[in-house]
């Protein structure tokens, strides 16, 4: 029992760091391709940034663009966007393409570093990066020494004292 609840906080520790490998630190004024990486003829397909329309493309009506049209651009046959990047870009962009009707997803979270100046300046990311990890941890203990004080707790007799 008590390797079980070690197990359960590993596998959520292994969960949470998982999704953070698809973050990525580009800086300011970069640029920048999404390439999601399409083997097939795409049918028509449509990008968002945090969940907002960036663009959509079909084969009778070209691209239609909603923002960043005149700092980027698509490559209409693998689904590319390619991003002049600003630091209002961080977040996650997210494709959408239909082939053989069928729909197939890219997800890219990026976070974009360097102040006005296009130097340094990513430490609110550091700090984020540094707050989340101590706050797993945090979890992590925690939820180790309830599971051992329930084992503990277990093993004892009604009146919570040790067997004898």
């Amino acid at each position: 029992m008590e390797h079980e609840g070690r197990s359960l906080v590993l596998y959520f520790l292994f969960i949470f760091s998982v999704g953070y490998v698809y973050s990525e630190n580009i800086a300011t004024g970069t640029t920048y391709t999404f390439n999601p990486t399409i083997r097939e003829k795409i049918e028509n397909f449509d990008w968002r940034h945090n969940g907002n329309l960036v663009v959509e493309w079909d084969p009778d009506n070209g691209a239609h663009w909603y923002r960043y049209r005149e700092r980027a651009h698509i490559n209409s046959d693998t689904g590319d966007l390619t991003l002049q990047v600003k630091k209002e870009d961080n977040g996650v962009f997210r494709g959408q393409f239909q082939v053989k009707g069928v729909l197939q997803y890219f997800e890219r979270t990026i976070t974009v570093i360097g102040g006005a100046n296009g130097g340094g300046g990513n430490g609110g990311a550091i700090a984020g990066g540094i707050f989340g990890f101590l706050f797993l941890a945090a979890i992590a203990v925690a939820a180790y020494f309830g599971i051992k004080k329930k084992v503990c707790m277990s093993a004892a007799s009604p009146d919570g004292q040790p067997g004898k």
